[in-house]
């Protein structure tokens, strides 16, 4: 949509502004009285909100004679670009900032992101008042909501303490602009890409901001590929990042996680699902720097020995999994986390302390005996003299899952990294 005019141009920065700050125009005034008729109030009497809000009315003035006049006013082509800021949440877009952090640009990196800009030119705007245009666009159109509240920013700016100090500003800045709404949680890196990654994300069709996320997924869990965390959004992997140990990411607020069990109701639906007595744990306790927690739970007089939660994306979707001991039977249950859904594995306990099985790219021993079973054709409850051992076999770490049934011993290999099984 092009800008027509002044009152069209002036619209459109307090629309923007009006979803960043609810109950406020981009001069810094409220819009409403208590009889619903419409109000000034001076800018001392408004709350903190209004010493931002209040830079919008400079905004509006540089956007309307960008609007108007076009070239003749806007930064020269020769405006050097000192740090390019990009923010993506599904809309991607870059900001150009020449001196003394003054916009020379903002580009749409997606079709979305025509939608969020929408016509609105920020040359010679602040970083401060771009950013909760942008925001305040991003909650009006639905890209930003209680269920969809994570933003990354990612900044290129020289050196890379100049890099973070911008990122961390930023991140903040974005961060406030959205805490009148549903409360955003902001993620910053400030890590340049390097080649292998760029041409990572040419393969996996993501943006290079994405795939700087992606990396930081990575190095922390080793065990997922590119490729399978090329299909998550920005709120997903900010929830499998969460919390952050790495110097390269800051991060302000919680992403939304209204979508998906909690680890306690997943650990619930795990037992149930093993037709044991619902139950409720005595304590948790979440590890620091993961997605895992653990529990101790009592069934009657006696105490489980081991009982957790991991929460990770596997077989294309977002699950916990759930492992206990109960009667000498160690458990592996897959609980989907949106439906609750939930698949036992089970085999006989040999006593190793066996929780946090599913934190590696290996399936875990006994998701890798079930397999077996499958295989022969038989279940649990028939067979006898179990025996797991973990060896590399041409070249490929595996399972050798021996057990007797009906009276003959059976011999079964396990891949254990894409559970593909043959006898020896």
């Amino acid at each position: 949509m092009k800008i027509k005019g002044r009152k069209d141009l002036e619209l459109r920065i307090r629309e923007a502004y009006g979803h960043a700050a609810p109950g406020y125009d981009a001069h810094g005034f409220t819009n409403a009285g208590s009889d619903g008729t419409e109000k000034k109030t001076p800018r001392t009497a408004v709350s903190h909100w209004t010493r931002r809000l209040a830079l919008a009315a400079a905004a509006a003035a540089l956007l309307l004679i960008g609007g108007l006049l076009g070239s003749i006013i806007r930064f020269p082509r020769s405006e050097k670009v000192v740090a390019t800021v990009s923010i993506d949440v599904n809309p991607s877009l870059e900001i150009k900032l020449g001196a003394d952090e003054r916009v020379i640009g903002v580009t749409a990196l997606n079709d979305d992101a025509k939608a969020v800009l929408d016509g609105m030119d920020f040359s010679g705007c602040s970083i401060e008042v771009t950013c909760n245009a942008l925001i305040g666009a991003m909650y009006r159109l639905g890209y930003l909501n209680e269920n969809s509240n994570s933003v990354l920013v990612t900044v290129d700016s020289g050196s890379e303490a100049d890099s973070a100090a911008l990122c961390t500003r930023v991140a903040r800045l974005i961060g406030e602009a959205g805490k009148d709404n549903s409360g955003l949680s902001v993620v910053g890196i400030s890590t340049r890409p390097y080649k292998e990654l760029r041409a990572l994300a040419n393969e996996y069709g993501v943006g290079i901001h994405q795939a700087l996320l992606i990396a930081q997924v990575i190095e922390k869990y080793p065990y997922y590929s590119f490729g399978e965390l090329a299909e998550l959004s920005v709120g997903e992997l900010n929830l499998l990042l969460r919390p952050y140990n790495n110097t390269n990411v800051i991060s302000f607020g919680e992403p939304s996680a209204a979508k998906y069990i909690s680890h306690h109701d997943a650990l619930q639906k795990a037992y149930v699902a093993a037709s044991l007595p619902a139950i409720q744990p005595d304590w948790a306790w979440t590890e620091s720097g993961s997605n895992y927690t653990e529990f101790s739970v009592a069934i009657g007089d006696k105490v489980t020995p081991y009982a957790g939660s991991e929460f990770r994306y596997a077989y294309g979707k977002m699950v916990y999994w759930v492992e206990f001991v109960n009667d000498d039977i160690k458990y592996d249950v897959r609980v989907d986390a949106v439906t609750g859904e939930a698949k036992v594995f089970k085999m006989p306990w040999d006593g190793d302390a066996c929780l946090r099985s599913h934190d590696s790219a290996w399936i875990s021993k006994t998701v890798a005996f079930n397999i077996a079973l499958d295989r022969v054709g038989t279940a649990f409850e028939d067979v006898t003299d179990v025996s797991v051992d973990f060896a590399p076999r041409s070249g490929r770490m595996c399972y050798g899952i021996s057990f007797t049934c009906g009276g003959k011993a059976c011999y079964i290999i396990v891949d254990a990294l894409d559970g593909s099984a043959y006898t020896n």
